[in-house]
């Protein structure tokens, strides 16, 4: 059941080095995956595993999945390109794809509405918006099914409301109900949701190849072949060897008053965003706090995003009409990397890997033929940021498709991108401890 993979790039440190070589499991646990941490990847990830005949235990240590960054009501789908195509633009593309047929697909199978595909607008709200839209039509040269250029006047017609420039038109994407997906999701017959669960503990036993996870109080513990963990800036605290340089960004949405037929036919993007109506009510955000790291409603917050949305759509409404009629909505604390991709894969053995390449420190281009060190069935799925929508479906194929030994997803160079490894080789490259 082992893939083939293609012959060893330089420094396949990636690899691992006995991923053929690792001793089986129990038979009643070879088909049990753990997965800790209940939200949009912990979702995904759980969903991928059970449809591919796993049997599946999410665990969160709260009472209802979602209940931390990915609590917003509307989680929209918004890719923020660069202007060129590079590895960036590429991996972005790849994910936003997939997750667009990901939650076509599952909608497609279920009786609760949660994908709403009725496209993202990104305006040309400024000049420097402008040019960089023409730059990204320019490189990415990308079908219309993908993305469109809109005039003004398309844009207005197309938005159902006036808007003040124009666009990108991404007519596959949209916004996800993020309740109704938890309930989809949580249907599956291979999927057991676990509550109020606080993982406070992991134990491996090398003679069972078998993980065991301890909960707060020691009430219940976990065993699983397989442990994926999806716990966001919580990561650390399970996997304290290794550290990850993971930082937490807070954001909060406004939800604001409409009357019908005020708001667009579409998601609106411009300095932040606007949802479409959702119980007379629409979200705006987001806010992009580095100095909080509370999920606390701040009223100032709120302001901020009636200030950015009356700047990118000042035609729509006065700023004093958005102020009088904005209410708090959500906040959360988004989990982000240094350089802002994802973290996903095997955990390393981070002794190991930092002894198998120990020759870095002393020359950055040695190791053409060291694989990497990594934990036997521990992996890592978290740092997605205010991206979670669009890149944990491609994490969770990625991260599945390792588990079960078969083909992968990403290209050599995405899992290099994303590999929980790689602060570890860098650090290495600079010799720093």
């Amino acid at each position: 059941h082992y893939p083939v993979h293609a012959p060893l790039t330089t420094q396949p440190w990636h690899r691992a080095e006995d991923e053929f070589n690792q001793i089986d499991p129990p038979r009643d646990l070879e088909n049990k995956v753990v997965v800790v941490g209940a939200g949009i990847a912990g979702l995904t990830t759980s969903l991928t595993l059970a449809r591919r005949g796993y049997e599946v235990h999410l665990i969160d240590r709260s009472s209802n999945p979602l209940s931390g960054a990915s609590s917003q009501p509307q989680l929209i789908m918004y890719g923020k390109y660069p202007r060129t195509l590079n590895e960036e633009g590429k991996l972005l593309l790849q994910c936003q794809s997939a997750a667009e047929a990901f939650y076509s697909d599952e909608q497609a199978q279920s009786d609760e509405k949660f994908w709403h595909p009725i496209g993202v607008m990104q305006l040309a709200w400024n000049p420097n918006e402008h040019e960089k839209h023409q730059r990204f039509i320019n490189s990415y040269a990308l079908p219309k099914t993908v993305v469109s250029p809109l005039t003004v006047e398309e844009s207005c017609h197309l938005a159902g409301i006036k808007v003040p420039s124009s666009a990108l038109f991404f007519p596959r994407s949209g916004w996800l109900d993020t309740k109704d997906f938890a309930k989809h999701v949580l249907k599956h017959e291979n999927i057991q949701f676990h509550p109020n669960h606080n993982i406070t503990g992991l134990c491996f036993n090398d003679t069972r190849a078998v993980w065991s996870l301890n909960c707060e109080g020691n009430e219940h513990q976990f065993e699983a072949s397989n442990v994926v963990l999806c716990t966001a800036f919580d990561i650390n605290a399970l996997l304290p060897n290794i550290t990850f340089p993971v930082k937490q960004i807070r954001g909060q949405t406004s939800q604001l008053k409409v009357s019908n037929g005020e708001l667009p036919n579409v998601v609106l993007c411009g300095e932040g965003y606007m949802s479409p109506d959702r119980n007379n009510e629409c979200h705006l955000g987001a806010s992009y706090d580095l100095i909080n790291q509370h999920d606390q409603l701040l009223p100032l917050d709120d302001i901020s995003n009636a200030e950015k949305l009356f700047k990118w759509l000042p035609s729509w409404r006065s700023l004093e009409d958005l102020t009088n009629n904005i209410k708090s909505g959500k906040a959360g604390i988004r989990c982000t990397s240094p350089d802002y991709h994802p973290i996903i894969g095997k955990a390393p053995d981070i002794e190991k890997l930092q002894g198998t390449l120990a020759e870095l420190r002393v020359n950055a281009k040695s190791c053409l033929q060291s694989k990497g060190n990594y934990l036997s069935g521990m992996y890592v799925n978290v740092a997605y940021g205010s991206k979670g929508l669009t890149y944990s479906p491609s994490g969770a194929d990625f991260i599945a498709s390792q588990i079960a030994g078969s083909s992968e997803n990403f290209t050599v160079t995405q899992q290099k991108m994303l590999s929980p490894a790689r602060f570890c080789v860098k650090n290495l490259k600079k010799n720093i401890l």
